[in-house]
């Protein structure tokens, strides 16, 4: 589960400055050696991204490449298999990313396109004990109004 927002900004001819923010929720099984048993995690995260990248015109089409840096905080609850909660954490970090994609602009102003964006990297616990990597990789189908 994820929904976000997408801002564009054009800087120059080509390049442009973006802005992401998403937020996300994910739930996954797993099973933990040390107190031998199944468990049920559940995590949430806040990322806010700042992009730089080139846009450049094709007609109606107008394909874009750009990379970024984003701010994400994370929480996360570990439970055993009767709901009781084992452990809970909080996370940050500054993944790296890109994107890709194009949109096509039609009647004037309004204008359809698909991005794909993916970032990664180490992100921190608050305890230490659950650091981890990070990936975060999104699909997009936009909708808008040129301003």
């Amino acid at each position: 589960f994820s929904f976000g927002v997408d801002v564009r900004y054009p800087v120059y001819q080509y390049f442009y400055a973006g802005l992401i923010g998403r937020y996300s929720e994910y739930s996954y099984y797993g099973y933990n050696y040390s107190l031998a048993m199944d468990y049920e995690a559940f995590a949430s995260f806040t990322e806010i991204a700042g992009l730089i990248g080139v846009w450049y015109p094709l007609g109606v089409l107008q394909p874009y490449a750009g990379f970024g840096l984003a701010y994400i905080a994370g929480y996360g609850e570990y439970l055993d298999d009767y709901g009781d909660v084992l452990d809970s954490c909080d996370w940050s970090g500054l993944p790296f990313g890109f994107e890709v994609g194009i949109d096509y602009q039609f009647s004037g102003k309004f204008f359809a396109g698909v991005r794909y964006s993916r970032f990664s990297g180490y992100i921190t616990s608050d305890s230490g004990y659950y650091d981890s990597d990070y990936t975060g990789s999104g699909l997009m189908v936009r909708f808008g109004m040129v301003f």
